[in-house]
């Protein structure tokens, strides 16, 4: 009884029709060693290993088919009878699906690359910041992949976690603790939307989000230590890989649930009454595009410029067109490129320039097949509010994808250039596509592009 007490009061479980109902899951995730090609043989099958891979553990919320609610109540210590009507609710924590595995997956297949990249640049220790963390795993498996490149030798890496929601700060910190990396994490709770994400002007006291971020790194003593060895005092620290699962789902205003519609969508009018199916974790908005412009945004302002690194796995909103070569797309649609080279810095005074790609399915999704995959299942009335409001979004399909963007800082090259960014297509295969679990093709695939990017 104590211990179903305690469960309840840490919103682990809870009472439905007198049974007891977990909230939570532990989700396995290994770390494959760091293996390339020797450089110093012409076999094929010579390979140089960088550790000996890594298991982790990751406690989530449960998958919202189970789960079946957006938000979770919280309890007080009595309440063992709760309802979804009763006191405080605090929004359920992302499960770790195909979308978490894909950035993982594809981010650690580069990370060699990466690293060597970074380290000709800096040789100071990692700095990673994870937006929109929910459980912290890409931030937490991050650290790991840089503990196998350090054969597990004690090195003083750094990441910082922000989440609107604190039950996902709360998993982060217990995740960090229970894979033995909880001194290696700061978590910060921030709202990309809350207008606060910047200084509304230079006389302004009070602080945004992105120097709250900032902060972190100059509080840090290592990190502060390094980095004034190398830069002097007269600059701020910065990250060197920026990592990203934003919500990307494109909700008619009237199946997110409160929390989600007051902060994604406070300007919009929905008379219709609301169906709540989708949460914080999932809603991107009315467009789909509420975080994902506002993490590129920033992206300059937290990045180092010499080969700082964003990373952003997403659904992308009417990505460019099959062209007649699969791999690369012609120039027929490059909207969404060029849009997210608007959003790049927008908010800066000065230009920060940048080379990136962007990845998405072969196949892009027509919005009347998203529409069904998103109503409730064979709920006519659903279905019709999902393409209603996609056609007035002018979404005309949708592919999951990613995004890689590296800083350029080159005296070579003329500054003020911006983003820089391509479109690549991923095929599709036997093995799935861009987000298929395992699919060893697509990510070989990405990582063969991605040479180009961090050389």
């Amino acid at each position: 009884e104590e211990t179903l007490k305690l469960f309840l009061r840490l919103n682990i479980v809870f009472i439905y029709d007198g049974r007891v109902v977990p909230l939570i899951h532990l989700f396995p995730l290994d770390i494959p060693a760091m293996v390339r090609q020797s450089s110093s043989s012409n076999d094929n099958h010579n390979y140089d290993s960088r550790g000996s891979g890594k298991n982790m553990v990751l406690m989530t919320d449960l998958h919202p088919n189970v789960l079946g609610m957006t938000s979770i109540p919280k309890v007080t210590e009595n309440d063992t009878n709760r309802t979804d009507d009763d006191g405080d609710e605090e929004g359920a924590v992302m499960y770790i699906g195909p979308d978490s595995l894909a950035l993982v997956h594809h981010l650690h297949a580069s990370m060699l690359q990466i690293e060597e990249r970074q380290h000709e640049m800096q040789s100071s220790p990692r700095r990673i910041l994870d937006v929109c963390t929910g459980s912290g795993v890409q931030a937490l498996a991050t650290l790991a992949m840089l503990q196998l490149l350090n054969n597990f030798d004690a090195q003083p890496d750094l990441a910082v976690a922000v989440d609107v929601n604190k039950r996902a700060l709360r998993f982060t910190s217990f995740n960090a603790r229970l894979n033995g990396i909880d001194d290696k994490i700061i978590t910060i709770s921030g709202d990309l939307l809350s207008g606060k994400a910047y200084p509304k002007s230079s006389t302004s006291d009070d602080i945004c989000l992105v120097e709250e971020i900032l902060s972190k790194l100059t509080q840090d003593e290592t990190t502060k230590k390094s980095f004034q060895h190398k830069h002097g005092h007269e600059q701020q620290p910065k990250f060197d890989i920026f990592l990203a699962n934003p919500p990307f789902i494109p909700v008619p205003p009237e199946r997110s649930d409160h929390a989600a519609f007051s902060l994604r969508d406070e300007n919009s009018n929905c008379d219709t009454p609301n169906t709540p199916r989708y949460g914080l974790f999932s809603s991107g908005g009315a467009s789909g595009e509420d975080c994902l412009r506002a993490i590129v945004q920033m992206g300059p302002s937290l990045l180092r410029t010499d080969g700082g690194l964003m990373v952003v796995v997403s659904e992308f909103m009417n990505p460019p067109p099959l062209s007649s070569t699969y791999q690369k797309a012609a120039n027929e649609d490059d909207s969404l490129t060029t849009k997210m080279g608007e959003w790049w810095g927008s908010q800066l005074t000065s230009s920060s320039d940048g080379t990136g790609i962007l990845f998405t399915n072969e196949f892009a999704i027509r919005s009347d097949i998203y529409a069904q995959r998103r109503a409730v299942t064979n709920d006519q009335e659903d279905m019709n509010v999902w393409s209603n409001h996609l056609h007035r979004s002018g979404i005309h399909s949708v592919s999951p994808g990613l995004l890689f963007i590296q800083t350029s800082n080159s005296r070579s090259e003329p500054r003020g250039k911006g983003l820089q960014l391509k479109h690549y297509f991923v095929p599709k295969t036997k093995y799935g596509s861009i987000w298929t679990p395992h699919n060893f093709v697509a990510v070989e695939f990405t990582q063969g592009v991605l040479l180009d990017l961090f050389r």
